[in-house]
């Protein structure tokens, strides 16, 4: 299964979890990002992911969209965008975090069906969040 990655936040983050995420990974097929500005609206920033869709591999079907922040125009361009798409399968999980994109990128050739590769993401990132003091390391 090729699962294609879309990472859609404000300004430059988008840009910048990429640039680490490869350099820790190694370069990335069907990996795209897109920088919404304070300019762009809902509109301008689905023009940016028609675009970026143009980048993917045409035969993959199975989008995973990162995007920085519930509620804020990314997330909210990319649920306008993808909401009743059926000729690709999409999630959108919020709150990005380079653990989740790692865990995304290492698993994504592997994943059996986009189900369980979703849980693998979200579970990942949940684990990722860890207070040092809880663990006496401050």
């Amino acid at each position: 299964m090729s699962i294609a990655i879309l990472l859609i936040c404000h300004r430059q983050m988008a840009t910048y979890l990429k640039d680490t995420a490869v350099n820790l990974s190694g370069v990335q097929k069907n990996f795209e990002t897109i920088g919404v500005l304070p300019i762009d609206g809902i509109e301008s920033t689905m023009d940016k992911i028609t675009l970026s869709l143009t980048k993917i591999d045409s035969h993959i079907k199975n989008i995973l969209v990162f995007v920085d922040i519930f509620g804020g125009t990314p997330c909210n361009a990319a649920a306008k965008f993808f909401r009743g798409k059926t000729n690709i399968t999409t999630d959108i999980i919020t709150g990005v975090n380079l653990p989740m994109i790692l865990i995304a990128i290492a698993i994504r050739g592997n994943a059996k069906n986009f189900g369980e590769f979703l849980g693998s993401v979200k579970e990942e990132a949940k684990k990722n969040i860890i207070s040092l003091k809880d663990l006496n390391l401050l």
